[in-house]
């Protein structure tokens, strides 16, 4: 099930997406898995269609998901879903570093917390 948080500042339709592409990353969805329909997933999350149809919309326009007509809504092949969510996930940490650059984040402190994330002895 899909985790919403009515209280966060982030609209409903991109948590929705945020959360499909979580479960893609984690093997949770798998390649041309099919998803629940619009009415079913609305229903299931006590939320309007439009906002799952939205949600939707989005997702195929970057290639995580396809639909067939009269069939339903799959999970794309997981090479071209991986190799654009981790260009989406790069770029969301370079603009993040440079965010802590600009507000006085030392350069030094920045790599210490990445290599520490990543394993790496500092």
């Amino acid at each position: 099930m899909l985790k919403l948080n009515p209280n966060s500042k982030e609209a409903i339709y991109k948590q929705i997406e945020n959360n499909i592409i979580e479960y893609i990353l984690l093997g949770i969805f798998e390649p041309n898995q099919l998803l629940p329909s619009v009415r079913n997933l609305s229903k299931q999350l006590g939320i309007n269609p439009n906002t799952v149809q939205k949600a939707y919309q989005e997702l195929e326009e970057k290639g995580y998901i396809y639909f067939i007509l009269g069939k339903g809504t799959y999970i794309a092949d997981n090479k071209q879903v991986f190799h654009r969510i981790r260009i989406s996930k790069l770029d969301e940490l370079e603009s993040l570093i440079n965010d802590m650059i600009k507000i006085g984040i030392n350069k030094n402190d920045i790599k210490k917390t990445i290599r520490k994330s990543i394993g790496e002895d500092i």
